[in-house]
């Protein structure tokens, strides 16, 4: 438990305010872009106000201190971790109010992280696996979701594509098993192993790559 709390203090201390702040711009940025959803769509009811803006604006400071703490202050990594809290927040958030999730956000955010990875001039040989990947969600892996699920998964990879295939695997594997526990506990598992009622799957990506990068 010290080391725990030795670990926040430290964050806090070296990140905290910045971190806060850097908190506030996402939640307005997040707003933001759920404000133009809602506009361009009127069906979207994502309304995050009141008491969910708070409740967004905490969660996003805590982890943009984590982030700062995570990358060292490395500016051009800390870049990609706000512009991927942005991203799954939103795609998150539209996929649990409406079950969608929409191109605009996701070639949007493709192209951003696509020139920080570039930047970063990352072995040709992870570009190489990045194709695979690719045609492994396209070909198989999306029979078993949508095809807002399989840009997500492509989107997370392309972030953290030093990490490699395994790692990239090792995501998806954790989506399913955060989605199995969760669903298995609400009794909404079918014999065969699919799911009885459908439920919004980028929460738990979103959430398994918290964990895994």
């Amino acid at each position: 438990m010290s080391y725990v709390q030795d670990f926040a203090r430290e964050m806090l201390h070296r990140y905290g305010l910045t971190g806060i702040l850097i908190g506030l711009l996402l939640t307005g940025v997040i707003m933001l872009a759920l404000h133009i959803l809602m506009y361009l769509d009127g069906e979207l009811k994502a309304k995050v106000t009141g008491r969910n803006a708070v409740r967004l604006m905490i969660l996003c400071s805590t982890l943009s201190i984590y982030i700062l703490y995570r990358q060292q202050g490395v500016w051009h990594r800390c870049l990609i971790g706000f512009v991927m809290l942005i991203y799954l927040a939103v795609c998150s958030i539209t996929d649990y109010y409406s079950g969608q999730v929409y191109d605009l956000i996701q070639l949007g955010t493709c192209v951003v992280i696509a020139v920080g990875s570039l930047l970063q001039k990352v072995s040709t040989t992870y570009g190489v696996d990045l194709i695979i990947f690719a045609v492994l969600q396209m070909i198989i892996f999306r029979k078993m979701y949508g095809d807002g699920d399989v840009m997500c998964f492509l989107i997370c990879a392309l972030s953290v594509v030093e990490k490699g295939i395994f790692v990239w695997v090792c995501h998806m594997g954790i989506s399913f098993l955060l989605l199995g526990i969760v669903q298995g506990r609400k009794h909404n598992i079918a014999p065969s192993g699919n799911l009885r009622t459908p439920v919004p799957f980028i929460p738990y990506i979103a959430v398994a790559y918290g964990l895994v990068f």
